[in-house]
């Protein structure tokens, strides 16, 4: 899952962004966000590409 994850972080940060802009449409959005990147063990790496310019 690991490498998957890293692998397709670019895929997965752009949707994750999109859906967090409608967080009313998708509550549970930070909270899969947490829990895949807490069971990977990316979270430094991965939480600064959802810094959007």
């Amino acid at each position: 899952v690991r490498d998957l994850v890293v692998e397709n972080a670019d895929y997965i940060v752009d949707s994750l962004c999109r859906q967090l802009r409608h967080l009313d449409l998708n509550p549970q959005v930070p909270n899969v966000i947490a829990a895949v990147l807490s069971y990977i063990g990316m979270a430094h790496d991965i939480l600064p590409l959802l810094d959007e310019p």
